[in-house]
């Protein structure tokens, strides 16, 4: 299957020749030679994504449209099966005696009718890889090696795997080298819905140098602007810059410049920037 050049491809990575790996939710969605269950996969499971982003070969949504993924198998419906649930007793049933003689001969705690044997291969499916149950885990682990800074080796970590195995016995913890490839793909999607947004934008910018515990130096950029489909101020990092040379002025300059280029912010869009007092901060903005 040659590789289309919808843009919906954006939110995706080919693997093999009729299937595709989902940025977002890392789930594989078989393509089966177009991009059709690509984009309802996209429209039902993060319909925020086209918001911005409008497909060419977007599905034309009418009432009698099946939303449903064709190519996915049809969730299993729970039934009342009398061999599955056992000791239903019913308040129609026909004679006192016989009621009187159920619930004399069975324990309230037999009254709880098991969970089908269908529900539970669903629960174990939804947890195996590309899983709806495992995906949503994955991703609050991506989160939080995001929001709070941890390394990747966290998921080897013996309290934090003790910790998952408790709460979900049947999720298979993906390695740190798994880890960063999801994080990386999250990246390109994340980096260009921000890219389209950014786009023709007036914004205002804030920037900063700061130094770590080995004495690094690096030179920090952060956005801020209107979102009209949100209706709010957003503020995104877009960056950490190594500063490898000393920050001088005219390096700190050639550095915001080429930020701003990468993340398509037009400079006479920028309404203001916002830095310390610096002198080589003030230079480079003035």
């Amino acid at each position: 299957m040659k590789r289309s050049s919808s843009k919906i491809w954006v939110h995706f990575k080919k693997k093999g020749d009729c299937s595709a790996e989902c940025r977002h939710c890392f789930k594989s969605v078989k393509s089966s030679g177009n991009t059709t269950n690509l984009i309802l996969h996209i429209k039902r499971n993060h319909p925020s994504l086209l918001e911005k982003q409008k497909t060419p070969n977007s599905v034309p949504s009418t009432s009698k449209m099946c939303t449903k993924n064709p190519v996915d198998p049809p969730p299993l419906k729970r039934k009342n099966n009398p061999e599955e649930e056992r000791f239903i007793i019913s308040s129609q049933a026909s004679g006192s005696t016989s009621t009187e003689h159920s619930q004399a001969s069975v324990p309230d705690a037999d009254l709880t009718v098991p969970v089908p044997i269908a529900d539970a291969f669903l629960k174990v499916r939804a947890m195996k890889s590309g899983g709806d149950a495992a995906a949503k885990i994955t991703q609050s682990i991506i989160y939080m090696i995001c929001k709070d800074c941890e390394p990747f080796r966290i998921v080897e970590r013996k309290g934090f795997r003790r910790i998952l195995k408790t709460l979900a016995p049947q999720y298979s913890i993906p390695d740190r080298t798994t880890l960063k490839r999801y994080v990386e793909e999250k990246y390109k999607a994340l980096s260009h819905l921000i890219k389209l947004k950014l786009e023709g934008k007036t914004v205002t910018l804030t920037t900063d140098i700061w130094t770590d515990l080995q004495v690094r130096s690096y030179l920090s950029l952060t956005v801020h602007y209107f979102d009209e489909s949100s209706n709010k101020m957003v503020s995104n990092d877009l960056a950490a810059v190594h500063l490898e040379e000393n920050h001088t002025g005219e390096l700190i300059s050639k550095e915001l410049l080429e930020l701003c280029h990468q993340w398509n912010i037009n400079k006479d869009d920028v309404l203001v920037v916002v830095s310390d007092n610096a002198s080589s901060s003030v230079t480079s903005i003035t």
